[in-house]
């Protein structure tokens, strides 16, 4: 009932089997007093429980589907034997949705009875005498069943006999296509292979081509170093020297700032110099020199002088007061 997969005559008419020993034998009944049992003791567990007040993000509609949210297993049987009936047609699925209507219910079986009757249907006898046996005692029933034509049909015989036949009609058929499709699918995985295994052997040549660039380079490296090794200790040399040189001009500068103004055209050296003097005039406890290395001044607060009188101090007061360095005063 869930799937509807009734295109197939042969599978429909196995399902029809199954379903009418399922439905005559009692096995629907039983199922549906187990479930009811279990339906009764949760709602007691629930009931004992305490209740308790959760918020839910949602406020669930209440909507009830009639197909996919059905629970019980009786009506499932019951709708399932329905739409078989009503696929197959005929005094056979006549004689099904009478039996799926019994099975819903008094009020439904009395309704499709109704519906029989005025169409002129004929039904099967062993269904007729499920509804009556079923219902007995209901005058509902047995008002509805009156005037509803007997067919002579047996239903397990013949669906026995369409089963055959469907079989017979339907085994080269099925062969057939079955082949057709297995050898449609080595073919497609044939091919998906084959496709597979030229990416790996394209991935593999591109990762040696890789390595082997590599290697060249790397050989090519060599052979250039050996090649111009006189020039690259050359150029060594002069960078070591250039480097020797700036230490001396800053060397230079430190000892003494006024022979620093001629170098490297400008003030560079000199302002360096004395702003590194002025950092390390300047007592630890006071100032962050790795946070405020990148300023060019560093106040610092009631500050007085060590050495000199009253000018150093009023001096010092002038650049804390301006926040200016002590240089510019």
């Amino acid at each position: 009932m869930l799937q509807e997969d009734f295109f197939s005559p042969l599978i429909r008419r196995a399902c029809m089997t199954a379903v009418w020993h399922h439905a005559t034998s009692g096995d629907a009944d039983a199922r549906f007093k187990q479930w009811e049992e279990e339906e009764e003791a949760e709602s007691a567990r629930l009931a004992e429980e305490e209740e308790l007040l959760a918020l839910w993000p949602y406020k669930p509609s209440g909507w009830f589907d009639n197909h996919f949210d059905i629970k019980n297993p009786r009506m499932k049987v019951a709708k399932t034997m329905t739409m078989l009936g009503v696929e197959e047609g005929g005094d056979l699925g006549a004689s099904f949705a009478l039996m799926g209507a019994a099975l819903e219910g008094e009020a439904a079986g009395a309704r499709v009875l109704e519906d029989l009757r005025a169409m002129d249907k004929h039904v099967a006898k062993e269904a007729l005498d499920f509804v009556v046996h079923r219902f007995e005692g209901s005058s509902s029933i047995l008002a509805a069943s009156e005037g509803v034509h007997i067919s002579d049909v047996e239903c397990l015989a013949e669906l026995k006999k369409l089963i055959l036949d469907d079989v017979q009609a339907e085994e080269k058929d099925f062969c057939d296509r079955y082949e057709t499709v297995m050898t449609s699918w080595v073919n497609e995985r044939t091919e998906a292979v084959g496709r597979e295994r030229h990416r790996n052997t394209e991935k593999d040549m591109r990762d040696l081509a890789v390595k082997q660039m590599d290697g060249l380079q790397k050989q090519e490296e060599v052979l250039t170093y050996f090649e111009n090794e006189l020039q690259i200790e050359l150029m060594s040399h002069v960078a070591l020297e250039k480097t020797a040189e700036k230490d001396e001009e800053i060397r230079a500068c430190t000892k003494n700032p006024s022979t620093s103004r001629s170098l490297d055209g400008g003030l560079a050296g000199w302002r360096t110099s004395r702003y590194d003097r002025y950092l390390r005039t300047l007592h630890p406890d006071l100032i962050d020199l790795r946070a405020k290395a990148g300023k060019n001044w560093l106040p610092v607060p009631c500050r007085s002088s060590t050495k000199g009188g009253r000018w150093s101090n009023k001096m010092y007061h002038m650049v804390d007061y301006h926040r200016v360095p002590w240089w510019s005063v």
